[in-house]
Order: C-alpha cells, then structure tokens, then sequence
C-alpha cells in the first residue's frame, strides 16, 4: 500500500491518535481502525482518465456497480477493473486497447469505490471477500468474459473470484497482483502497534467473516482451485515498490501455468497506463487464442 494515497495532514492525525487513544483503548480503536481500512478513499478522477473514458457510455450492472463501457453486444467482452482506492475511469488505457482491438469493454468501479454501492449504513465499505463475490456477480451478469483485466487488489479479487465463485472467465491479465491483502501495510503506515493491532486484526476478521490473515495466495490456491485457473498472464512492472516484484515470482511460482511478464522501467501506477505493459498483455492474448 502506498503512503501517498493518503493525505500528510490525515496520516498525522490518525497516527497520534492510535498511538494515544489506542494505547488506552486498544479493542475500540483496533475496531475504529478496522472500518477506516475498509471504507476505501475515493479520490476525484485526473483530467487524462476524465478524458480517456470520455467516449464510453457509463452503465449499472449488478449490485449497483457502476462502469464504463465501449463496443457492442456480440463482440467478445473484456471486463477491467481497477485496485484498492482506485476508480473505474483508473485502467483507461487498458480498456481503450481492447475495445480499439474489437472487444465489448467493461471498466468497473469495484465495490464501496467511485460510485458503486459497497456494505455498510453508507454504502462505502467492502473487503476481499466482498469483492470477490461481487465480481462474481458482474461476470454471471455480462456471460462470457474472454479475458478479465485488474490491477493490484482488484486482480487478487478477480482470481479469487474465479476459483471460488465461478465466474466463466477464460482468460485472466493480473496487473501487479500482491501476494496478500493490504491490512499488514496499513497498520504500518497508520502506526497500529500492540493490542491495537491485535484488536484491527479481529474487527477486519469478524467484518469479513473470514480470517484476514488467510487471505493470501498460499492458503487461497489449492490443487483444486488450481485446476480452475484459466490461463493466466501475471503483469508486473519491475521497479514496484507498493508490491515489489517478488509478489508477482511468488504467484508464479503457485501457479504453475502462469506466464510471468517483467516491464523494465514500471512502478505500480506507470503500469496502469504504460504502452509497453499494454502491447505485452494484448500480445500474449493473442498467443493464447492462436494456441
């Protein structure tokens, strides 16, 4: 997770106070710092993304999922989605390549994001698995889904939605995909240390319904979930420190029929947009349906 993301002044106060009230009351702010973690920041959209999503139609899908889309019924459809904090406008240059190549595009906002309805009194909250079932639901919705895009955190969600929630996706692009979820690097950055840790780590579980610290690739991908892995092209940018590259060897090396393309000179955002990222996702899609 990228400190960046959140604002200097934010990062303060909430450090002090974690520090100071967390000490006193470690379960409550571990729960308070639990619902911050899962209730993602949406930031408005740049002038290059309005500008880049500016001849897409936006459109509702299931669960009130909000997102762009470009092309036609009867086209082969590529569904791209965004990571944690992201938006569906984020992974532009990416919809725009495929729906230039002839797909029918859908760019998600995922869950709790950008506009699209998430948990909770608000609507802005969701977690893994959340998305995951979410995604799982748009896929169903839109049918055959000839090759799924996502960046980060959305990736992880998407492949997990593919093992455990069927979505009929036959090829899968894992755009600088981390190993596991984000909760260990939020604690970092928001200096949540001691029993206040150990109380964010039980309210993330009990909100999840899921043990968070069982949501990585290792206790994720079993054989069999394996066995329901469509070939899969793992993404990475080489100089990316948010997920250094050895998430994206390490994921690999789980599952055994990825491919794992390397893009010199790409950080965890450059990849987004980057031309030569781009160009080696279409490129090897193109050497998957020619097999």
């Amino acid at each position: 997770m990228d400190e960046s993301l959140f604002p200097a002044p934010m990062l303060k106060a909430f450090r002090l106070l974690f520090n100071s009230v967390g000490r006193v009351f470690p379960k409550a702010m571990g729960k308070y710092a639990a619902k911050l973690m899962t209730t993602p920041q949406n930031f408005p959209a740049p002038k290059r993304e309005l500008d880049g999503v500016s001849d897409a139609e936006e459109v509702t899908l299931s669960n009130g999922i909000r997102a762009w889309h470009w092309g036609q019924k009867g086209q082969p459809i590529a569904l791209i989605a965004h990571g944690w904090m992201g938006r569906a406008s984020q992974m532009f240059a990416y919809a725009q390549a495929f729906a230039k190549a002839g797909y029918e595009v859908y760019s998600i906002a995922l869950p709790g994001h950008d506009g699209s309805a998430g948990l909770g009194k608000q609507g802005n909250r969701t977690h893994p698995v959340h998305t995951r079932q979410v995604i799982g639901q748009v896929a169903k919705e839109l049918g055959e889904i000839e090759v799924a895009v996502a960046h980060s955190y959305g990736a992880a969600c998407c492949m997990w939605s593919i093992t455990d929630e069927g979505a009929n996706i036959k090829h899968m692009i894992s755009v600088a995909s981390p190993t596991h979820y984000l909760h260990r690097e939020f604690a970092e950055i928001f200096h949540i240390r001691g029993r206040c840790l150990d109380g964010f780590i039980d309210g993330m579980s009990e909100f999840m319904n899921f043990p968070v610290d069982k949501i990585n690739f290792e206790d994720i991908v079993t054989d069999e979930m394996q066995s329901k892995m469509p070939p899969l092209l793992i993404l990475h940018g080489r100089d990316d420190v948010e997920a250094p590259l050895w998430h994206a060897e390490k994921n690999a090396e789980i599952i055994q029929q990825a491919d794992l393309i390397v893009v010199d000179d790409c950080n965890h955002r450059k990849i987004t947009w980057d031309p030569n990222a781009i160009n080696a996702a279409q490129n090897w899609l193109q050497q998957q349906q020619a097999a």
